[in-house]
């Protein structure tokens, strides 16, 4: 009976912290160890919920018995739930002199906006006064005293006690109320408020839903950060909000910007944290894709653009900012160097930034799990360790660890050349799929007709962009990449001609302009390209921050025209296709496409059905027969 002794002593104490009178807590009292009682006399060694209702109905007095039942509710919840359930508590309102009067003062100022009926009014002082009697039951003597605890005790509590309608309504007047009084200087700030709005949504963090790792981070900044208090960050949400709507963002943008820098502000306020760009990193790089989910990266662009904001004290909507060195910065200085080592050769093979820090950043995901898997040395790296690693993330898409396993194989044969590591370690690493000839795809004359009869009727500002990059891929046979990064300099109207460098290949190409594609991009930029880019790039998205588009809209372009291939890369397979069977030869249709050799054309000549037949060989001729195959004798 050990653990009915305890759970009766958490009923006893819950009722006193819940200031209930002496009265009831004698009756408590007597009616439990009555039943203690019985137990004992009935061998009964596990306290059982049935029993003792039953014990109830048929051996307490009638005019006992309602009374006894509601105690053993009580201990009923104890055993099952740990404490009390809130159906069976009763807030007593026994409000200190200080939290009567905080409450007079808001109800008087309620009466003054004259928008609610005296019933509602009579409403609201009443959730008010629950909720400071609830917070003074937890220590809380006035309003001012309340924390970030005590609003989680009290949440869980209504939403225990009432149903979804009156919690929602409840909560909404809280926030009111604490609305009020961040304004009159009474609490920290509008945390509270925010806490009870989102609590439902599960997106208010605290220190315990990050890593260890995230922890010592903000453990190392938090006193910088302080500089730099959760209540100004409160304030400039508002100014930085301001920025963004004269740069020409969307009101879908403004209110998720608003949210978003909200979820950090409470995590902040909560944790009595100042920002930090290196805080801000640690905290979302572990929370941000739980409570962002979907809308992860737009977040993410989000808190890029708060920073600049911070330091520039203006937004920069054509500033793109990566950081690999988020997970870098914390592997061991002794992979550092090995790593830095490896990243400097491929500095010197001419790859790419976007790919240099491709490498970084999968090198460092692979130390750090070394690391927390307690291999401090490369000696002590083995094939099971690898493979460890390459399943170590189910949530990665199938094409990232296809990535992660290229850039690691590259790693570890350059570690085994250099006697780094033991031979033959890369074998653990499997192979991506080989290489696949595609049949190639073009736009037949019905497409083609489409494209042209949508180009001739385009007049919205998304038409006419559609129309001068539909007309680009139709008669240059650009890919989507190089179209989206055409700048103005590139056109030489005069001459009708464009000249560009290849993003894919970084070689130069010229080619003619016909005139119906030039008034095409002309009419664009004239008509339909936004008066407030000012930027150079020819082909802008229509909203802030007007940067160039991606070659997603390209693809876009031909899914608004109505044609059957959504690929707009299977314009330029149609260019090339086109110009062969037109009577150019593959070294001219090369140089029509920008490619350094003839080698890929033949990607386009086999759709020639005309040529193709020119070339027939007899079985005869080859030595090849049809005897004994299926369906010949």
């Amino acid at each position: 009976m050990e653990k009915y002794q305890d759970n009766v002593l958490i009923v006893i104490e819950t009722l006193k912290k819940f200031c209930y009178s002496i009265v009831e807590l004698r009756k408590h009292e007597t009616c439990l160890e009555k039943l203690r009682i019985v137990l004992m006399q009935e061998n009964v060694t596990n306290y059982s919920p049935q029993f003792a209702l039953k014990w109830c109905e048929y051996r307490v007095p009638k005019y006992l018995r309602s009374s006894y039942t509601r105690v053993v509710y009580r201990l009923n919840d104890v055993y099952e739930l740990g404490h009390i359930h809130a159906t069976h508590l009763h807030i007593n309102r026994h409000l200190s002199i200080q939290n009567k009067r905080t409450v007079e003062n808001y109800i008087n100022f309620l009466k003054t906006q004259k928008k609610y009926t005296p019933i509602v009014i009579v409403n609201i002082k009443q959730i008010c006064e629950r909720f400071c009697c609830f917070a003074q039951y937890y220590g809380a003597k006035t309003v001012d005293d309340t924390t970030y605890a005590i609003l989680e005790r009290y949440y869980l509590f209504i939403r225990e006690s009432t149903t979804k309608y009156s919690y929602t309504q409840s909560l909404g007047n809280l926030r009111v109320f604490f609305d009020y009084l961040a304004k009159q200087g009474y609490t920290k700030g509008y945390g509270y408020s925010l806490f009870l709005h989102y609590r439902r949504w599960n997106v208010c963090t605290t220190l315990d839903d990050l890593t260890e790792n995230a922890k010592s981070v903000i453990r190392k900044y938090k006193e910088e950060s302080l500089s730099f208090p959760p209540d100004e960050f409160y304030h400039t949400i508002q100014y930085f909000s301001e920025k963004l709507e004269e740069s020409g963002y969307s009101e879908s943008i403004l209110n998720f910007s608003r949210l978003c820098l909200s979820y950090l502000y409470l995590f902040l306020d909560r944790e009595n944290i100042g920002y930090h760009r290196s805080i801000v990193e640690a905290w979302y790089e572990d929370v941000g894709a739980s409570i962002f989910k979907t809308d992860a990266i737009r977040a993410r662009r989000i808190l890029e653009m708060y920073d600049d904001y911070t330091k520039e004290g203006d937004v920069l909507p054509d500033k793109r900012w990566h950081n690999p060195d988020s997970l870098y910065n914390h592997i061991p200085s002794y992979y550092k160097k090995i790593l830095d080592i490896f990243l400097d050769t491929k500095k010197k093979e001419g790859l790419g930034k976007r790919t240099i820090d491709d490498y970084k950043l999968n090198c460092s995901k692979f130390f750090l799990f070394l690391t927390s898997h307690g291999i401090k040395s490369l000696d002590m790296l083995n094939q099971e360790a690898i493979k460890k690693f390459l399943f170590s993330d189910s949530k990665l898409l199938a094409k990232s660890k296809r990535n992660c396993s290229i850039v690691l194989r590259k790693f570890i044969v350059y570690l085994e050349i250099h006697n780094v590591v033991s031979r033959n370690l890369h074998l653990a690493i499997p192979h991506g799929r080989a290489v696949r000839e595609k049949i190639v795809e073009v736009f037949d004359e019905h497409d083609k007709e489409l494209i042209r009869e949508y180009c001739k009727n385009a007049s919205t500002p998304t038409a006419l962009r559609d129309a001068a990059i539909l007309q680009l891929g139709m008669t240059t046979g650009l890919r989507a990449s190089d179209i989206a990064f055409l700048r103005k300099m590139d056109i030489d109207w005069k001459n009708q001609f464009i000249s560009i460098v290849q993003r894919k290949t970084k070689k130069f190409h010229r080619h003619p302009l016909e005139t119906a594609t030039l008034n095409a991009i002309f009419r664009y930029i004239k008509y339909g390209r936004p008066k407030k880019a000012h930027n150079d790039y020819i082909f802008v998205i229509s909203t802030a921050p007007y940067r160039h588009i991606s070659g997603g809209a390209c693809n876009s372009a031909l899914k608004r025209a109505g044609v059957s291939i959504t690929k707009f890369h299977q314009l330029r397979r149609t260019f090339g296709t086109d110009s062969l069977k037109s009577g150019i030869t593959y070294a001219e249709t090369a140089e029509l496409l920008g490619q350094s050799s003839n080698e890929t054309v033949h990607k386009y000549v086999v759709l020639d059905e005309e040529k193709m037949r020119l070339c027939p060989l007899s079985l005869s001729e080859t030595g090849l027969t049809m005897k004994g195959r299926y369906g010949h004798a």
